[in-house]
C-alpha cells in the first residue's frame, strides 16, 4: 500500500515518500502471524472449512472463526459470503478465489479482542470481487486500524455497507485500505458504502489512514476518509488508472481538531479526471499547515471545491492537465481553489496548468493570508491560452506589505475578465506573441512580460486534444491507449509520424 510522508517545513514543499506494502509484505505479515497460530497446534483454515468441496460455487453458510496466517486456497470457485461471516481474531488472512462476493448483512471482518492492531486480510481473485447489500469489509480496533487489501483481476465493486479500518480508541490511528483491479474500481454511491480508514476518536492524539486505488479506470460515487484526530500526520488517498478517474463522493484528508492536512493523488494516465464533490486536505487548528492536493491527467474537469488551507500556513494545490482543458468551475458553478493561511502564517501555493490546451476559470483561486503580519502566497496559471471568466478570481492577498505573487503564462491568448489582485505583491503576464486581454477586476501591481522564447503551441511536443492530429512524437492513442500507428490509421504496414503543421505524415505508411 502507499503510504505517503510529507517535509512540512514550508508551504507545498512535499517530499513525497512511499512505503510500498505488497502483496509479499502482506504475505510475510501472514506468515509471521502463521508461525505463532501454527507453533500453537493450531491448523489452518482451507476452503474446506468454508464450504462443501464438490459445488463449483462456494456458499458460506455460517460463521466461520479463521485461524490467523491461513491462507485460504479456493482456486478458480466463487466464493459467497452471504449466509454467514469470516471472521479473524488478532490476526490477517488471505483468501483466494476465482471471486468473492460479500451480502447480505453478512461480511469479512478481523476484529482484535486482545487490541492487538496487527490485524486484516487480502483477498486475491482471478475474476471479481463484490461487496454487495448490506455487506462489509472490516478491520477495526481500538489499537489501530488494520490493512484491508483487495487484489482481483476483474472489477471491484464496493456497495454495501463498505470498506472500514479505522482506529477506534481515543489514540487509535486509521489503517489502511489498499485495491488493486486491472478492471474498473467503483464505490457505489447511496451513503453507506464509505471508504474509510481514520481515527474514529473525538479527541485525543491518533493519526489518519491511507487509502490507495489502482486500477484501469476508477468511480467514487461515495465518501473516503482518511482523517486523524489531533495528530499532527494526517492521512492520504491515491487514486491512479490509467483511464478515467471520476470523483463523485467526499475524499477527505482533513484534520480534526487539530493536526496538519494529509496528502490526496489523482493520476490518469490517458484519461480524464472529473471532480464533482469536494476534495479536502485542509488543517485543524491555529498552528496547522494544510496538505498537499495533486492531479494529473489528460483532461481535468473541477465541478466542485478543492481545500488544503491551514491555521497557519497554507498547503498545495497542483492541477495539470495533459493534451486537454484544465476546466475550474462552468457559467453556474465556481468552485472555490483554496490554500489560506492564517495567524499570521502564509498562503499556500496553487499551480493550474494544461501543457497543451486551454486553462478557463469560472471559479475562485485564493492563497491569502490577512491576518496580522501574514504572507500572501503564490499563483501560478499556465496553458496554451488563459481565459478567467467573468466572476472568478484569483487572489494572494496577504497583510498590508505583505502580498504574494500572481504568474499567469499563456503561449496563445490570455483573456482575464474576473477579478485578480495581490494587494502590496506582484502580478506578471507572461505571453509569447498576443499581448492579454485584461479587464477591470485586475487590480494591484501587475507587470507584462513579453517573452517570444516560450514555445509555440504547435511544435511545443505535446498534442492539443481536438486541434492536433500530432505535435513531434506524440502522435496520440488508439483505443487501446497504445500510440497511433501506420495500422491504426488503415494501412498495412509502416512508420508513422507527424508533420511541423502538427498533422500526421503517413508518407511512410503502406
Amino acid at each position: 500500500m502507499l503510504l505517503l510522508a510529507r517535509d512540512r517545513s514550508g508551504p507545498f514543499a512535499s517530499t513525497w515518500r512511499s512505503r510500498a506494502l505488497t502483496v509479499a509484505a502482506t504475505a510475510a505479515l501472514v506468515a509471521s502471524a502463521a508461525g505463532s497460530a501454527f507453533a500453537e497446534g493450531s491448523p489452518p483454515t482451507t476452503c474446506a472449512h468454508l464450504c462443501a468441496a464438490l459445488p463449483q460455487n462456494c456458499v458460506v453458510t455460517s460463521t466461520v472463526t479463521v485461524v490467523p496466517g491461513s491462507i485460504i486456497d479456493c482456486g478458480i470457485r466463487d466464493v459467497q459470503v452471504t449466509g454467514g461471516d469470516l471472521v479473524v481474531h488478532d490476526g490477517r488472512f488471505e483468501l483466494r478465489a476465482g471471486s468473492v462476493t460479500v451480502s447480505s448483512d453478512h461480511g469479512i471482518i478481523a476484529d482484535c479482542p486482545q487490541s492487538t492492531a496487527r490485524q486484516g486480510f487480502t483477498l486475491q481473485t482471478t475474476g471479481t470481487i463484490v461487496v454487495g447489500t448490506q455487506g462489509r469489509l472490516r478491520a477495526d480496533c481500538a489499537a489501530g486500524g488494520g490493512t484491508i487489501t483487495l487484489d482481483a483481476v476483474g472489477n471491484v465493486t464496493i456497495g454495501g455497507l463498505g470498506i472500514q479500518a479505522n482506529g477506534t480508541a481515543i489514540d487509535g490511528a486509521g489503517g489502511g485500505v489498499q485495491i488493486w483491479s486491472k478492471g474498473t474500481v467503483s464505490l457505489v454511491g447511496g451513503g453507506s458504502a464509505h471508504i474509510e480508514a481514520k481515527a474514529t476518536g473525538t479527541n485525543g492524539n491518533a493519526a489518519g489512514g491511507e487509502v490507495e486505488i489502482k486500477a484501469a479506470s476508477v468511480a467514487i460515487g461515495d465518501e473516503v476518509t482518511v482523517s486523524g484526530v489531533g495528530h499532527p500526520s494526517n492521512g492520504g488517498v491515491v487514486l491512479r488508472a490509467s483511464g478515467d478517474i471520476t470523483v463523485d463522493g467526499t475524499l477527505n484528508a482533513s484534520g480534526v481538531t487539530s493536526g496538519n492536512g494529509g496528502d490526496v493523488t489523482i493520476e490518469s494516465t490517458q484519461g480524464a479526471a472529473i471532480l464533482t464533490r469536494s476534495i479536502r486536505a485542509k488543517g485543524a487548528g491555529n498552528a496547522s499547515t494544510g496538505g498537499s492536493v495533486s492531479v494529473t491527467a489528460e483532461r481535468i474537469d473541477v465541478q466542485n471545491d478543492i481545500l488544503a488551507g491551514g491555521g497557519t500556513d497554507g498547503g498545495g494545490i497542483s492541477l495539470e492537465s495533459r493534451g486537454d482543458t484544465l476546466r475550474i468551475g462552468t457559467t453556474s458553478v465556481t468552485p472555490q481553489i483554496d490554500v489560506d493561511g492564517g495567524h499570521g502564517g502564509t498562503g499556500g501555493e496553487i499551480s493550474l496548468a494544461s501543457t497543451g490546451s486551454t486553462v478557463a476559470l469560472y471559479g475562485r483561486a485564493h492563497c491569502t493570508d490577512g491576518s496580522s503580519g501574514g504572507d500572501g502566497g503564490t499563483i501560478s496559471v499556465a496553458g496554451v491560452s488563459v481565459t478567467a471568466y467573468s466572476g472568478s478570481q484569483l487572489n494572494a492577498d496577504g497583510s498590508p506589505g505583505h502580498g504574494g505573487t500572481i504568474r499567469v503564462e499563456a503561449r496563445d491568448t490570455m483573456t482575464l475578465s474576473g477579478t485578480l489582485h495581490a494587494v502590496d505583491g506582484m502580478a506578471t503576464f507572461a505571453y509569447r506573441s498576443t499581448a492579454p486581454s485584461i479587464g477591470g477586476g485586475v487590480t494591484g501591481p501587475t507587470t507584462l512580460d513579453h517573452d517570444d522564447s516560450l514555445p509555440a503551441p504547435c511544435g511545443d511536443g505535446v498534442r492539443r486534444v481536438g486541434v492536433e492530429q500530432c505535435d513531434g512524437l506524440d502522435v496520440g492513442v488508439d483505443a487501446n491507449g497504445d500510440d497511433k500507428t501506420c495500422q491504426s490509421l488503415g494501412y498495412t504496414s509502416g512508420t508513422l509520424s507527424c508533420l511541423d503543421t502538427c498533422l500526421y505524415d503517413t508518407s511512410g505508411c503502406s
